[in-house]
């Protein structure tokens, strides 16, 4: 077994068909996104068990969480990553994991 492994944990983002919802403007959409958002649980397991987390939900949806991701990064349908998003989940996780760009 090995000691030395880094393992990354990861969230998910919120792809711009969420913003399209029609729950996504009622008062109850956070509870909603809360129980489909892996963030709440993910992160705390990463930190249990020392995991290095790394926070794509941030990187798409800015500090609110809640922000439509910037142009570009996502295909047509609005819930698969473009290359670019792809390749802003790639610099992410390189980041995360000591690598830089």
């Amino acid at each position: 077994m090995r000691d030395d492994a880094i393992v990354l944990a990861s969230d998910a983002y919120v792809p711009p068909t969420f913003f399209r919802q029609p729950w996504w403007d009622e008062p109850h959409a956070a509870e909603i996104l809360r129980m489909a958002d892996p963030y709440y649980a993910v992160e705390p397991w990463a930190a249990k068990y020392g995991f290095i987390f790394v926070d794509v939900h941030l990187v798409f949806n800015g500090p609110s969480r809640r922000e439509m991701p910037a142009d570009g990064l996502f295909v047509a349908d609005g819930l698969h990553p473009s290359a670019a998003g792809a390749l802003l989940t790639a610099q992410t996780f390189a980041e995360a994991d000591g690598l830089g760009d």
